[in-house]
């Protein structure tokens, strides 16, 4: 709106345009907002009439303004290029379909908590769908919020050996990590991202991995004060803030805190942890997705070991506005890397011969 008169010089009739200028009317914005009755008796006299005036307001007016769009063909432009942008998924179908279909990254953004005990894979699963993801798009990078100081460098590197795709040579340029361990240095770190996506270059970051939330947050929560829970929601409508407008897979990891004498959350009465942050932090996010280590029975556990690889774990929803709670998928998890489980057969239920 600011923009030169001179860049709609050639709309504007000759003796008009001399004529602005020598009222001092320089900018498009001087022009539009000006009162075209007033600004016709200010103009030397006959360079225009009140009539053409009128008309080269209204035709620069709509060069300025932005074009209006039906509802229905937004939806359709909005709907085809939600569908040619890849969203973040993990190779298991069964695992997508407990959080929505996918982890997010294109559409409606997702925030979403990864909960479990020490050894669960919260980690392993959130970098495996970073690598995963990075791996398939060259345009595309990750923000590792590292709020502990245990993220390896060497690890990411060591993983990608088990991964293919066209823009895998890339990935680690494509990961950036960055330190937090208060929210004060967490909010910086959340503006420099919603710069970076305002502007669109490239690569664009697709997915924001917060590791984790309890450490950052943790210390400040107290049951004799709401000075952390309000800290707490108000980092947490930060990250919506972000996901939505920008359409980001947003993982936040959690860790547990002992639940007896079992949470009831869970499918399962052998599971005795809880995620931390007290029960009002599930309702900031959009799911909560709790993984643990599946212990099968001793028939279970002779089959398994029939050629199978992998350790077994269990992923649950325990709190979801996007799919259904209480459901569950079984999967497996070797070095970082996971896979689909596939049910095995019982030598009783084979065919006979």
């Amino acid at each position: 709106m600011s923009e030169a008169l001179d860049v709609y010089r050639e709309h504007i009739p000759d003796d008009l345009f001399e004529g602005l200028q020598s009222i001092r009317i320089h900018t498009a914005q001087d022009f539009l907002f000006a009162s075209m009755p007033v600004l016709f008796h200010r103009l030397p006299a006959g360079c225009t009439t009140l009539h053409e005036l009128n008309e080269i307001h209204a035709h620069v007016l709509g060069l300025c303004g932005a074009q209006g769009i039906s509802g229905d063909i937004l939806y359709e432009m909005e709907t085809t290029e939600n569908s040619e942008i890849f969203r973040v998924t993990s190779p298991v179908t069964q695992l997508n379909d407990l959080v929505g279909g996918d982890f997010g990254g294109s559409g409606r953004g997702k925030v979403l908590e990864i909960s479990g005990d020490t050894g669960s894979g919260k980690t392993a699963l959130a970098l495996h769908l970073v690598l995963l993801y990075l791996c398939s798009r060259e345009d595309v990078s990750a923000l590792w919020l590292d709020s502990v100081g245990d993220f390896s460098v060497e690890r990411p590197s060591s993983l990608l050996t088990q991964y293919e795709g066209p823009a895998k040579s890339s990935v680690l340029d494509r990961l950036r990590v960055a330190l937090a361990f208060e929210p004060d240095a967490a909010y910086p770190i959340l503006a420099e991202l919603h710069n970076t996506l305002t502007m669109g270059t490239d690569p664009c970051p697709r997915v924001l991995v917060v590791d984790t939330i309890s450490a950052l947050l943790g210390p400040h929560l107290s049951a004799t004060s709401s000075e952390g829970h309000a800290m707490m929601a108000d980092l947490m409508r930060t990250l919506r803030t972000i996901a939505n407008a920008h359409g980001l897979c947003i993982l936040v990891l959690n860790n547990s805190t002992k639940c007896l004498p079992y949470n009831e959350e869970s499918n399962f009465k052998t599971t005795l942890r809880k995620p931390q942050l007290g029960p009002s932090f599930t309702f900031l996010t959009d799911a909560t997705l709790w993984l643990d280590k599946l212990y099968p029975d001793a028939e279970t556990a002779a089959l398994e070991s029939e050629g199978r690889e992998g350790e077994l774990r269990v992923a649950e929803v325990f709190r979801s506005r996007i799919s259904p709670s209480g459901t569950y998928c079984l999967f497996r998890m070797r070095g970082g890397h996971i896979s689909a489980y596939e049910t095995p057969a019982r030598h009783d239920d084979a065919e006979i011969v």
